[in-house]
């Protein structure tokens, strides 16, 4: 048992899961096929899928390669472009259903994710997120988090598309604490990739935990680390 004054959370498959990911992107394609269509651009159902799954693995090397975070926008640039659509419409157009696929197809929050962070508020602890964006920016992640009724609980957010690098690069957990007024010793980190969260946060001077959603309650983990059962 531990007592830490801040616990920083994960988002994805920590917070929240992440079960519909392939229904957005099925989504994300139909929606981007509809409206060159309806734009009168000749463009087959086929080469759009093939040119987004190169522009998937071209921003992945990208990421893996620098670390950059790649935003949203460069993500649609490049797809467009590489369909030779060059109209300001469609972009904005695309890049709007690019963007609010979580909203239209949105997850569900882990197993009392909810209670465990209430029970953090009502111990007067500091709570944090930290989450690579991919797809959807923070601004979007934010409306996804009031959806589901856990924007509230948070002091601080920190998305990667906002901060321009990503976990487990050490300045975005440093920023983390930062800007929640905390000291690293007195933090703990909870996401479940072992690279990106664990090694990321235990590199960067917080202590970590490396979470399961499908073995572990999350209401337990955060009760094991905010000084355990109160009699």
């Amino acid at each position: 048992m531990h007592n830490y004054e801040c616990l920083i959370f994960d988002l994805y498959n920590t917070l929240i899961s992440d079960d519909g990911m392939a229904e957005r992107e099925k989504y994300r394609i139909d929606s981007i096929y509809t409206i060159l269509e309806k734009s009168l651009y000749p463009v087959k159902f086929q080469t759009l899928s093939e040119k987004y799954g190169e522009m998937m693995a071209r921003w992945a090397e990208s990421q893996a390669t620098n670390g950059w975070c790649v935003p949203p926008f460069y993500q649609v640039e490049y797809l467009l472009n590489s369909l030779n659509v060059h109209d300001l419409i469609v972009f904005k157009k695309t890049y709007d259903v690019y963007i609010d696929a979580i909203l239209q197809i949105c997850p569900d929050p882990v197993h009392h994710a909810q209670k465990a962070l209430q029970e953090l508020k009502d111990r007067g602890k500091k709570i944090g997120l930290i989450s690579n964006t991919g797809k959807t920016p923070g601004v979007i992640l934010r409306m996804m988090l009031k959806e589901v009724n856990l924007f509230e609980y948070f002091d601080d957010m920190v998305f990667s598309d906002e901060v321009g690098y990503l976990k487990p690069d050490e300045r975005i957990f440093h920023l983390a604490t930062e800007r929640l007024g905390v000291k690293r010793e007195e933090t703990v980190f909870i996401g479940d990739l072992k690279v990106s969260d664990y090694d990321g946060a235990m590199g960067a001077g917080l202590s970590a935990h490396l979470f399961d959603r499908k073995k572990e309650d999350l209401y337990n983990i955060v009760i094991d680390y905010s000084g355990g059962y109160l009699e």
